[in-house]
């Protein structure tokens, strides 16, 4: 069942996925535990597959149980608890909830930017993730800022015209012009 699912998923059929993946959740949580990690991580299959056949409703509802079971089971700082996190965030904000996908992307960031090096790229991701919801969202100050700390971790880690630093630079001074900081 769980290689129909990937097939399922990998061909696009998005309805014999949904499908697939439900018969998988189904079998497991007969013979497991409900917090079982096997049974979430099929929940977390199954709500990928729930938002990208556009139900991102209910796919945002299972990424929810499956992130509230994670913090019984997990870290905090897991990565599994984190990705879940991340998965949430951007649903929230395709959804246009900018306030949730916010706080959730927030929640990550600062877990990550307490746990990892500051120069990490999961924490330099979870910026960008956070950067897009405040652009979007009309926070232009706190997400310019959020990219030239991403600026400073790439100055930090990367050569001198390094193909995505230079990049970076250009990103940076068009967000800056964008919210008023340049003529």
């Amino acid at each position: 069942l769980q290689q129909l699912a990937g097939a399922s998923q990998a061909y696009e059929d998005l309805e014999t996925c949904v499908l697939a993946c439900e018969r998988v959740a189904a079998a497991l949580s007969e013979k497991l535990p409900s917090d079982a990690f096997e049974v979430h991580l099929v929940r977390m299959s199954l709500a990928a597959a729930r938002a990208n056949s556009g139900d991102r409703a209910t796919a945002l509802a299972s990424l929810r149980e499956v992130a509230a079971s994670f913090k019984r089971i997990l870290a905090d700082d897991d990565e599994q608890l984190l990705g879940t996190l991340d998965q949430m965030g951007y649903l929230q904000r395709v959804t246009r909830d900018f306030a949730g996908a916010q706080a959730t992307f927030e929640r990550a960031l600062a877990t990550r930017e307490r746990t990892l090096p500051a120069d990490h790229t999961r924490v330099l991701a979870a910026r960008r993730q956070l950067f897009l919801v405040l652009w979007e969202s009309a926070q232009h100050e706190r997400a310019h800022a959020l990219s030239e700390l991403n600026l400073a971790s790439l100055e930090r880690t990367l050569p001198e015209g390094h193909a995505q630093l230079q990049r970076m630079r250009g990103e940076v001074a068009n967000l800056a012009f964008n919210a008023g900081h340049l003529d």
